[in-house]
């Protein structure tokens, strides 16, 4: 879909909270699925700019999974950082690894703030989480 028809059938913004993320593939439930692909549509609470775009995440592999704590390590630049910067590379790694479509403006490597990069990531951990056998 080009960015003119996305602009063109556009809902009307968020209100609160600032972001709208929602799945474009239907009931999940009735079968498996490797990917998905769900919308974000978000409020700047910063500038008041709106940004939307489609993202497309994957059922990570454990080849993906190495990839992850790689980059993770890498990230931390081999050493113990604090919780917070912990928890921000593994965020960044985590989405760089299992994103596969995203729109042009994706980029939380230069982000300022990272409620958007955490909204997304929470999204793409729920879909590898429901992949794992649940405790009864």
């Amino acid at each position: 879909m080009s960015e003119t028809q996305e602009k063109q059938e556009l809902p009307a913004p968020p209100k609160a909270p600032n972001i709208v993320i929602q799945d474009l593939e239907g009931d999940m439930s009735k079968k498996v699925m490797y990917s998905k692909t769900f919308t974000v549509d978000y409020l700047s609470p910063d500038d008041g700019n709106r940004i939307v775009g489609t993202f497309t995440v994957k059922r990570p592999t454990l080849g993906d999974l190495s990839q992850f704590g790689s980059i993770k390590a890498r990230l931390n630049g081999g050493e113990r950082v604090s919780r917070d910067i912990d928890w921000l590379n593994e965020m960044l790694a985590f989405c760089q690894v299992v994103l596969t479509n995203t729109p042009d403006w994706w980029d939380p490597y230069t982000a300022y703030d990272e409620e958007l990069l955490t909204l997304v990531f929470q999204h793409a951990r729920s879909f590898q989480d429901s992949f794992r056998k649940r405790m009864e």
